[in-house]
């Protein structure tokens, strides 16, 4: 006599069933797993998403610290500009001024010149 010989076909239903059951529930423990690592995953990411966006912000501050650095160093370096550009212009004022003074120096004296040649002759 076989093991089965004396089970009850409805009882045999039951026992695949329960393997089926059983199967299944190895089934849903392996998804289970699964997901639990896809879980940490996603964890993980969300970890790695946070950190970076800490850099991007670091980055960020940093970049707009030597914006100001270097918007502060031009207008310096502007103002600078502007006063040697003042200082020539008012260098070629006075250059301007000297050879106008020195021309009509001249003139004055080719005056005087002419005045005291003529009156001797």
């Amino acid at each position: 006599m076989t093991p089965s010989a004396g089970i009850s076909e409805e009882t045999k239903q039951i026992l695949v069933s329960l393997g089926r059951l059983e199967e299944n529930m190895k089934h849903l423990t392996k998804k289970m797993d699964e997901f639990g690592k896809v879980s940490d995953m996603a964890t993980q990411t969300e970890q790695s998403v946070k950190s970076a966006h800490n850099r991007i912000d670091d980055i960020k501050v940093d970049f707009a610290k030597e914006l100001l650095k270097q918007e502060k160093d031009f207008d310096a370096k502007m103002a600078t500009q502007k006063e040697t550009f003042t200082e020539l212009k008012n260098n070629i004022v006075w250059l301007q001024r000297s050879v106008l003074t020195g021309f009509i120096g001249g003139g004055i004296g080719l005056i005087f010149f002419a005045i005291k040649y003529f009156v001797e002759n």
